[in-house]
């Protein structure tokens, strides 16, 4: 993945913001648009794109990455190219999660992909070697392999 400039706003992103944010004023939805790009970090191979959206020091303790493919089409076999993807542009040592909501709340309309980067080590996942030991701690056979 490269670091690139932010894309330009099309106009059919501008119709869509104006949909969804129920607005009526084209040259406001881009601003905010091309705003918000601005803000953003971005990043690309040669068929992704991703937007990473960095949080203030003081909110959450995550950053996005929002991820689509240059195509617009849906990403095949998504896990280990999310994978790759978050290792490239955090480093394998950083920790994603993709969220799957409550059936009403899903929104799956653009082939549109998020991982939410942990900015802390408090939701650090176990090596595979300490989750055995743990297993074995829990059916007491700690030390037993």
């Amino acid at each position: 993945m490269k670091r690139i400039a932010p894309p330009e706003v099309t106009e059919e992103e501008v119709d869509s913001a104006m949909a969804m944010w129920d607005s009526s004023s084209y040259a406001y939805a881009e601003a905010l648009l091309v705003q918000q790009r601005q803000e953003c970090l971005w990043f690309e191979d040669d068929e992704h794109l991703v937007q990473v959206r960095w949080t203030d020091k003081n909110g959450p303790i995550y950053n996005q990455a929002v991820i689509r493919r240059k195509d617009k089409e849906p990403i095949k076999d998504h896990w280990k190219v999310l994978q790759r993807i978050k290792s490239d542009i955090f480093g394998h040592w950083a920790t994603a999660y993709e969220v799957y909501p409550p059936d009403a709340e899903v929104v799956d309309t653009a082939n549109t992909y998020h991982l939410w980067v942990s900015r802390c080590k408090l939701f650090e996942t176990y090596s595979k070697a300490e989750a055995k030991r743990l297993r074995g701690k829990e059916k007491g056979m700690e030390g037993q392999d």
